[in-house]
């Protein structure tokens, strides 16, 4: 049995990873740019999964086209590992990846409200889920926590593998007034997102049931 961290970006997965690597032997997937050549090469590039243990925890975004978590490993399902994913809403996890994009040249400002819009629905296409599925998605995560409460979250990972705990810092943060964006762009990311926002709810009933028996637990044990 191993674990992993399906690091969707902006919902403070740097923060967390670094947090995971003072608990955990850490085994980065992550793709370094978006070439084609690299793109191909990370596809094809996979962790054996079959030599990691309950001491490591393999992280990556897997949110490219083939290189999605199902895509690159699809026998993750019949594998014993605890996966974990963490969630914050729809339009700050867009607003904050434009920002972060700006922030490090990767697109300038004046580009911002188009990259909003190609944003929506980011959960469905990183999580590689529709309608139909996605609250089967959500539930083979073996932890969902939310971005709003991550510390909850990391706490209760320590404490179930017997690691010290970890105070989470805030790492790789955007500030929400380096970069503009029309109301006009946030009505419409918010009404073509709607299918993210769905998600999103689950995600975070999912979550807040988890604290909640979280909390009853320490009380019970006190």
């Amino acid at each position: 049995m191993f674990y992993l961290f399906h690091h969707i970006p902006k919902t403070a997965g740097t923060s967390v990873r670094v947090a995971l690597s003072k608990m955990f032997q850490v085994h980065e997937d992550y793709h370094k740019n978006i070439s084609r050549e690299e793109m191909e090469r990370y596809v094809k590039d996979r962790i054996n999964l079959s030599e990691l243990t309950e001491r490591d925890i393999l992280c990556g975004h897997w949110n490219i086209i083939g290189g999605r978590l199902w895509e690159k490993y699809p026998e993750i399902d019949d594998v014993p590992v605890r996966k974990i994913a963490f969630f914050r809403p729809p339009l700050d996890t867009a607003l904050s990846g434009v920002r972060f994009n700006v922030r490090n040249g990767h697109i300038s400002d004046q580009r911002a409200n188009e990259m909003l819009l190609k944003r929506v629905n980011y959960f469905a296409t990183t999580l590689g889920c529709d309608s139909e599925n996605y609250r089967q998605r959500i539930d083979s995560y073996w932890h969902v926590g939310l971005t709003s409460r991550v510390q909850d979250s990391m706490d209760f990972i320590a404490d179930t593998i017997s690691a010290d705990r970890v105070k989470v810092a805030r790492r790789n943060v955007t500030d929400p007034a380096s970069v503009q964006f029309s109301d006009a762009a946030i009505a419409e990311f918010k009404e073509r997102s709607k299918f993210d926002q769905e998600i999103y709810d689950y995600a975070a009933s999912v979550a807040n049931t988890a604290y909640d028996a979280i909390r009853q637990s320490a009380v019970e044990n006190q």
